[in-house]
């Protein structure tokens, strides 16, 4: 039997594969020129071995260039070619051995065949290997990116909106809460401008009283009436201040200085006690108004400490919304970066499941033709098989006479 090649590298599967093309063509064509002499067995011009024949063929088939003698005889199936055309001279019979050698390649064409499929299912299964781990590659970033666009359009963006709309309420409370502020400032500075000019006016009027007081008491002493004009001039000065200022009643005071009879002792009694009673009024009212305004300026102040202390908040919420306005922009640039990236991934791997099924396919229609001739090798040997298997094959003897 003939020893099976091994098929160590592409180069060496190939140059195998040559080899047992042509060494099929070879048997073939030893059949086929015994048969064409086998068919002219009856010929007067001389016989010789039809292996001859094929030696002589195979002879000018090598000097035609296909391969030198020495490097033809070194080759496993030059051996079985070049033994097969020698037989003819050894005398022996030819049919066994060219059996023994039909069945041996037989079982390399087989072999090779099977170490073929083999070894082009093994690529096949890496291409598909391949091809699966692309599809999941793509499926992950379409799911990615679907995931993430929609949380994007939905989440993040009703997130930034609530935070902006936030900021802008949170704004017109400010400009509310300041304009609150400046109101009640500009209410409690006018308010204290009045004070101060109806503190101004009863201290004024109090210093008026005082010198009615002291008119009355020194013309009442020494008896000096002709100080009473002044007083008079005096009290209707009085009298129109307090018809600015209010509540307070001296209508009849006014009255009284106006046609009292100075000299009566009971009327120049009656007199200073009334002035004393004006002066009297007039420092209640002081007071008065003193503390009242003391009390709008504590109001006041309570107001604006209110005031300042909701617009602390109001700054506190919208240093906090800013910064988680910062933080959630910045989470949506890296997540369009993410998907922009994923965007990327999912161009590389259909450009790479492109190469990877043309390179399938050209592998499966390589396959394909590789096997066919195979297929077609073994078909030839099988009607090599059958061919001498006829029962007239074999009838004649092994010697056939031509002529020179």
């Amino acid at each position: 039997m003939v020893k099976l090649i091994n098929i160590q590298s592409d180069t060496q599967y190939n140059r195998h594969e040559l080899f047992t093309q042509q060494s099929v063509k070879i048997i073939v064509l030893i059949l086929i020129c015994y048969k064409q002499i086998y068919c002219y067995e009856n010929s007067k011009n001389g016989t010789c071995s039809y292996f001859a024949i094929v030696h002589y063929k195979l002879c000018k088939y090598q000097q035609t260039g296909w391969r030198r003698r020495t490097e033809n005889k070194k080759t496993s199936w030059g051996k079985i070619a070049w033994n097969l055309s020698q037989l003819a001279f050894s005398g022996d019979s030819a049919l066994q051995e060219l059996a023994d050698v039909l069945t041996s390649v037989t079982e390399q064409v087989k072999d090779l065949k099977h170490d073929h499929e083999f070894a082009s299912d093994k690529a096949i299964n890496v291409y598909i290997s391949k091809n699966e781990k692309l599809d999941f590659g793509i499926d992950e970033t379409v799911t990615f990116i679907a995931r993430n666009t929609d949380y994007l359009d939905s989440q993040m963006h009703d997130y930034i909106v609530n935070i902006n709309k936030r900021l802008e309420n949170l704004d017109q409370n400010v400009n509310e809460n300041r304009k609150q502020l400046e109101y009640l400032t500009f209410t409690r500075q006018k308010q204290n401008d009045k004070f101060l000019d109806t503190l101004s006016q009863y201290e004024h009027m109090v210093a008026q009283v005082d010198m009615c007081i002291a008119l009355l008491q020194g013309i009442f002493a020494n008896e000096q009436f002709i100080q009473v004009d002044r007083v008079k001039i005096i009290t209707r000065k009085i009298f129109a201040a307090t018809m600015l200022i209010g509540g307070i009643e001296m209508k009849e005071l006014l009255e009284t200085t106006e046609s009292a009879n100075y000299t009566d002792t009971r009327v120049q009694k009656y007199i200073l006690e009334a002035f004393n009673n004006l002066r009297k009024q007039f420092v209640d009212h002081k007071n008065s108004d003193i503390a009242y305004d003391a009390e709008q300026q504590k109001q006041y102040e309570d107001q604006k400490h209110q005031l300042d202390g909701e617009l602390l908040i109001f700054k506190k919420d919208i240093a906090e919304l800013i910064y988680n306005l910062s933080v959630a922009e910045e989470k949506i640039r890296q997540i369009k970066d993410d998907i922009e990236s994923n965007k990327q991934d999912q161009e590389f791997y259909k450009k790479e499941k492109e190469f990877i099924i043309n390179g399938n396919q050209i592998e499966e229609k390589w396959k394909a033709k590789i096997i066919q001739e195979y297929n077609n090798q073994l078909l030839s040997i099988e009607k090599a098989m059958n061919l001498i298997s006829q029962p007239d094959f074999w009838a004649r003897n092994d010697q056939i006479k031509l002529n020179n």
